[in-house]
């Protein structure tokens, strides 16, 4: 079995985000992105599973000669609840959920772990990173 880990985090602005991401095993990288939108906290920290799940699928060979697994870890407590709660717990989060749950199940299996800051601080760094890299750019553009 093939394991991929994955640590995540969201940093959010006014008017803008940045999200970091780093992923091991199988994969190996790291980034960030700045979202130019205007979202909250726990939204970021949502795109940042979304992205690093989507890059360690289309990056590790998933076939079915090979069981791939996968393990979020995220300094959010409420984004695993979240992710993983049954549909009638929160209506409003049923489409980040499905989107969560589609790129999830990828894997042949996944979890998404609760941890705490100084596991997540690459990730952390590089969300802080993409937040000064879209504010610098929004007040370019002002």
């Amino acid at each position: 079995m093939s394991d991929i880990s994955c640590w995540i985090d969201g940093s959010c602005g006014t008017f803008c985000a940045g999200i970091g991401y780093e992923i091991r095993g199988t994969v190996e990288k790291t980034g960030y992105r700045i979202i130019n939108e205007d979202i909250t906290s726990m939204e970021s920290e949502l795109y940042a599973l979304l992205e690093a799940v989507r890059i360690a699928s289309q990056e590790s060979e998933l076939d079915d000669s090979s069981t791939t697994s996968i393990t979020v870890y995220t300094d959010c407590r409420p984004l695993k609840r979240k992710v993983t709660a049954s549909y009638d717990e929160r209506d409003d989060w049923n489409q980040y959920r499905e989107s969560a749950q589609w790129l999830l199940d990828k894997f042949d299996s996944y979890e998404v772990v609760h941890c705490s800051r100084t596991h997540t601080k690459e990730a952390h760094d590089l969300a802080r990173l993409g937040l000064k890299e879209a504010r610098s750019s929004r007040e370019h553009k002002s």
